[in-house]
């Protein structure tokens, strides 16, 4: 970035604050999820073939796929990412890629305030695993953001 008034260059650093991390556990939970509905049933009987029918990689291990996170974040020149599982009970892969990556990764999680063990969940996610945010979606897990059990998840 250039100043005009002293023509100094100073390095613009970038952040991501919304990536999402496909773990293995994403694809076994979309893969099981995808499997009972009629009208979008995946081709074969493992998430890897749905991963073979999407055309993309394996995640890998943890390990692997935070490691695989910073060598396209470097490429592409972002400094840091605001990371997030994106499914409901996911939060481990995000606080273990964080812990692996601490400064590059800031963790956020994917919480459905309807499952019996929400509270919980998010407890140990700001707690235990120094998540920062969590991640609602009406939508997906049908509530309402007025809901009682999104007042629970808060307290």
């Amino acid at each position: 970035v250039t100043n005009d008034t002293n023509h100094k260059t100073a390095a613009l650093e970038i952040n991501d604050a919304h990536c999402h991390l496909f773990s293995e556990k994403f694809f076994a939970k979309l893969w099981s999820e995808l499997s009972t509905d009629q009208k979008h049933r995946p081709e074969g009987d493992t998430p890897q073939s749905l991963l073979e029918q999407l055309g993309w990689d394996a995640p890998g291990s943890i390990n692997e796929l935070a490691d695989r996170w910073i060598e396209e974040l470097d490429h592409v020149g972002v400094n840091r990412v605001a990371l997030m599982s994106s499914v409901s009970e996911d939060e481990l892969s995000v606080a273990k890629s964080i812990e692996r990556h601490p400064k590059r990764f800031v963790g956020m999680f994917m919480v459905n305030p309807l499952a019996p063990d929400s509270a919980e969940r998010v407890q140990r996610a700001f707690g235990e695993y120094h998540l920062r945010c969590a991640c609602l979606f009406p939508a997906m897990h049908h509530y309402s953001l007025n809901d009682e059990s999104v007042k629970d998840i808060s307290s």
